[in-house]
C-alpha cells in the first residue's frame, strides 16, 4: 500500500501541510508514525479528501490548483478610515472584524 508524507499528501489533496497535520491530530485522517515521520496511506487520504465539505472559493472540481488563488474580495473601510491612518498592516481591528462578519453573512446566505 503506497504511503505519503504530509507534504506529498498536501500536494495531492490541494490542502496545506498544516491542514494535513491538523486532520491527523484531530483523528480525521488516518496516519501512522514511524519514528518522527508520518505516513499516510493514499487510500485514506483520498477518502478523507472526498469526505471534506466544499467550502467557499473552491471550484466545482473541489480544490484550487497549485499557483491558483481566489480573487480577493473588495472590503471597503468604514466612514473616513483608511489604511494610511497610521494602521500597520491595513485595516483597524474593528474594521477587520466588520469585514469578516460581512464575509460570514455572505457565506451563510450562499449556503442557506
Amino acid at each position: 500500500m503506497p504511503r505519503l508524507t504530509p507534504n506529498a499528501a498536501a500536494d495531492r489533496s490541494g490542502q496545506s501541510r498544516t491542514t494535513i497535520i491538523r486532520a491527523i491530530a484531530a483523528g480525521e485522517l488516518a496516519a501512522t508514525k514511524h519514528g518522527n515521520r508520518w505516513a499516510i496511506a493514499v487510500e485514506d487520504l483520498d477518502l478523507w479528501t472526498a469526505q471534506r465539505p466544499m467550502t467557499a472559493g473552491r471550484s466545482a472540481e473541489g480544490r484550487f490548483q497549485k499557483g491558483e488563488a481566489p480573487e480577493p474580495a473588495y472590503m471597503p473601510l468604514r466612514g473616513s478610515e483608511s489604511a494610511a491612518d497610521g494602521q500597520k498592516g491595513g485595516l483597524a481591528p474593528h474594521a477587520r472584524l466588520e469585514a469578516l462578519e460581512a464575509l460570514c453573512a455572505a457565506l451563510q446566505a450562499e449556503v442557506g
